[in-house]
């Protein structure tokens, strides 16, 4: 019968653990990071830009509305109702539209995601240039690493 310590010996040994494949492997999460931030910036711009022109959109209805229902008791004309009633439904619309899109909550979640994906790039990065990093020391950044991302995956939408 062999003792355990034969089997052990025996066992072979894993190199999971090399330095090298630690920073490898936290190098390629820093590109695919760099990957993701640059998606929600692109995101957040294009969500930004179309909530920008829907609220612009809908304050040029509402004040022409405004100004049309203003003239409207100035001088009693049917043309000037229905340009002020047509304005103000369109404007409805177009407010509802935006939000049942949500436009603007994913704008600031895009954004809140490129943030949160800009911190832990910088973080990192800055971690990887120190000099006389231990095995240890990747260990610890590889962790903290996984841990930052899967709460920011989490608030993605």
């Amino acid at each position: 019968m062999e003792s355990e310590q034969d089997i052990l010996l025996e066992m072979p040994v894993l190199h999971v653990s090399k330095y090298e494949d630690k920073v490898k492997l936290i190098k390629e999460s820093l590109e695919d990071i760099k990957l993701k931030k640059q998606k929600h910036s692109t995101q957040y711009k294009q969500y930004k830009k179309t909530n920008t022109i829907f609220k612009s959109v809908v304050n040029i209805l509402n004040t022409l509305s405004v100004s049309s229902m203003v003239l409207n008791f100035m001088d009693s004309n049917y043309g000037i109702m229905v340009i002020a009633l047509v304005a103000s439904t369109i404007s409805a619309v177009i407010s509802a539209l935006a939000q049942s899109l949500e436009v603007e909550n994913k704008a600031v979640s895009h954004n809140s995601s490129y943030l949160q994906y800009s911190d832990i790039y910088r973080d990192v990065n800055a971690r990887m240039l120190r000099n006389g990093l231990s095995s240890e020391d990747l260990d610890n950044i590889i962790t903290d690493l996984n841990s930052r991302i899967a709460v920011v995956m989490d608030s993605e939408i």
